[in-house]
């Protein structure tokens, strides 16, 4: 999952773009780092591209070199004024949903503050990073206290989220599924399996469903309940948990894999 985003036009600041990268990739690794949008195959979308890259960043690095705001195509339009510019794409996606940018100025640039396109007005207002060739290194260890500052930040807000939506769960799934909530939000599928069967013995009296009637016993209430919960761990509609991969499963659930009635009742109540 990469955090940091360098964003960059090749003919304006290729070069920086992958000593900074080098220098980036040595403090937070490989994997935080992502520099580029190779291709974009004939059919897609360009929005949803740009969307899916940024899609795990918390802050883009905005490489702006001193033709970065007049470069041209090859019809001398400003690549600038085209919707479709990668760089104004993830630029302005980025300030849209609200991910830090970090402007950053390379080989004598000064920061745009006119003839900025729709969606880009923002960077004017935005504090920059200068990154000289003579003082790449203190200057790329300024720009890394920063980054830090706001990954750390990032991080504390998801830690106090994750603890806020952990603690809301725990008051409001019942005991019964508790072992199971924990088993699936650690993706310990053969475990919440062989909890789910417990549970359904549980609330039917039941050892064993072998007939149209002790499915039956089984509350829509809880079909419902262990449903939900399965879908929010990302495992997929309870009507899948009992059949898929069988050999994954422990021996107490093996059996009720292929069980008919048990398709049943959940087709009954609408699962």
């Amino acid at each position: 999952m990469s955090r940091i985003f360098i964003s960059y036009r090749r003919d304006d600041s290729s070069g920086h773009a992958g000593r900074l990268r080098d220098r980036l990739t040595v403090h937070f690794g490989d994997d935080q780092i992502f520099r580029d949008i190779e291709t974009i195959d004939p059919g897609e979308d360009f929005v949803e591209v740009v969307e899916d890259a940024l899609g795990s960043c918390e802050v883009l690095i905005a490489l702006i070199g001193k033709q970065w705001l007049t470069i041209t195509d090859a019809e001398g339009r400003r690549r600038l004024d085209d919707p479709k510019d990668l760089v104004r794409l993830e630029i302005a996606t980025a300030l849209k949903r609200d991910i830090r940018v970090i402007p950053v100025l390379v080989g004598g640039a000064t920061k745009p503050s006119r003839d900025l396109p729709k969606g880009l007005g923002k960077l004017a207002r935005l504090s920059a990073v200068e990154i000289s060739d003579k003082r790449f290194h203190p200057d790329v260890d300024r720009l890394i206290e920063s980054l830090e500052k706001v990954l750390e930040a990032t991080a504390q807000k998801d830690a106090g989220r994750d603890t806020a939506e952990r603690s809301d769960s725990e008051t409001t799934v019942p005991p019964l599924y508790r072992t199971l909530q924990q088993r699936l939000q650690n993706k310990q599928w053969p475990g919440a399996h062989s909890e789910a069967i417990e549970i359904i013995r549980q609330v039917s009296g039941h050892t064993r469903i072998d007939s149209k009637e002790k499915a039956r016993a089984i509350p829509a209430q809880v079909l419902r309940t262990m449903n939900t919960l399965w879908l929010d761990a990302g495992g997929g509609p309870l009507r899948g948990l009992y059949w898929v991969s069988t050999s994954e499963l422990t021996s107490a659930v093996a059996w009720y894999s292929s069980e008919t009635w048990l398709q049943r009742r959940l087709k009954e109540v609408g699962l």
